[in-house]
């Protein structure tokens, strides 16, 4: 069952409501603007060793063809440790307002100390579509944002890639899962 926790004690993020004066002089209720992160976001947790990534690398040349992206991962500590890479995405100037960042794909890799091995994930077109104002699934050629990293907020590199070519439908039922290889 979902909860909601308090950030801090004392404290509630169930909506409140304040009261102002207008200009006439009546009083109003209206939402307190609190700013709501949860405390633990996607991908959140902890290893008895670090990792290093390196430069992401993109081959992909239109809407209608794969997208493969590769990354470099490493173990730097020194005990053996999985790292949950994962791979998100953005249009960068959609016709529709679109997430800051989406998952688009993750894979589990062990590594032992020293050890350092290449992820590759194939993405589909598919992955990337959203809902046209027409309420059409759709992936419009532009240029898009592709970051890698531990977690949503531990992102630890990135690039973009332009890709061309003509809107192409996808619909909800076609979507194609991200696969991941790892070497």
């Amino acid at each position: 069952m979902p909860a909601t926790l308090p950030r801090f004690g004392g404290t509630s993020s169930a909506p409140s409501r304040e009261s102002s004066r207008r200009l006439d002089g009546e009083n109003v209720r209206r939402p307190r603007r609190l700013v709501r992160k949860p405390p633990f976001l996607s991908g959140h947790g902890l290893s008895y060793t670090d990792f290093s990534y390196g430069e992401v690398s993109v081959e992909a040349s239109d809407t209608s063809h794969m997208l493969y992206v590769a990354i470099e991962v490493g173990n730097v500590g020194e005990r053996p440790g999985e790292e949950v890479v994962k791979l998100y995405a953005s249009d960068v100037l959609a016709s529709v307002a679109r997430p800051e960042r989406q998952l688009v794909g993750f894979a589990r890799v062990p590594l032992a100390p020293g050890e350092r091995r290449r992820i590759v994930f194939d993405v589909h077109p598919s992955r990337l579509a959203f809902f046209d104002e027409s309420m059409r699934r759709v992936i419009e050629p532009g240029e898009f944002w592709l970051g890698m990293g531990a977690s949503s907020t531990d992102l630890r590199a990135a690039t973009t890639v332009r890709l061309g070519g003509e809107l192409v439908g996808y619909p909800i039922n076609s979507i194609v899962p991200t696969t991941a290889r790892v070497s």
